[in-house]
């Protein structure tokens, strides 16, 4: 395997002139009866027949082993009122979803988190490794959509609205 000649840093730097969406996927560990979720930009549709999404999360996420667990997520697709969610979930917190409004999924038993402009519940397809990340693909086994809100935007490092 070639050496990678770009330091961390200066990727970081490269990849924060791509604007995404902002989700927080959510799942249900149900070997240890706890709700689980982190902010994610890496989400994408990869899919149309099958119906097909992709996210990447670190390797050292407390959330792999409640999807690996459950084989389920689901992804909230977050709404430009929802700039602290996004901050809150960013961190390492045991207990992210204490005082929050959400529901839980009718196929995925996930938070679906109120306010977010989607939901989308999933079935595990497949995970990768993919350096110091694992790929993980679901197959889209339920969604909702609330247009009653906008989306907002992680670009250069900061969440703006998209306009």
């Amino acid at each position: 395997m070639a050496i990678n000649k770009i330091s961390e840093e200066l990727l970081r730097s490269t990849m924060a002139n791509f604007a995404t969406g902002v989700t927080i996927i959510t799942a249900k560990d149900h070997d240890h009866n706890r709700l689980c979720g982190f902010t994610a930009n890496s989400f994408c549709s990869l899919s149309l027949q099958p119906a097909l999404v992709s996210f990447s999360l670190h390797k050292e996420s407390p959330t792999i082993p409640a999807i690996m667990n459950s084989n389920k997520f689901a992804i909230n697709i977050l709404s430009k009122s929802q700039e602290e969610l996004a901050r809150h979930f960013a961190k390492y917190n045991n207990d992210k979803l204490a005082g929050l409004e959400y529901e839980l999924g009718d196929f995925s038993q996930a938070p679906l988190i109120k306010g977010a402009i989607c939901h989308i519940e999933c079935d595990v397809w497949q995970v990768y490794a993919g350096g110091d990340h694992e790929i993980c693909i679901g197959q889209v086994e339920d969604n909702k959509v609330n247009n009653e809100d906008e989306q907002f935007m992680y670009f250069r490092r900061n969440y703006c609205e998209l306009k």
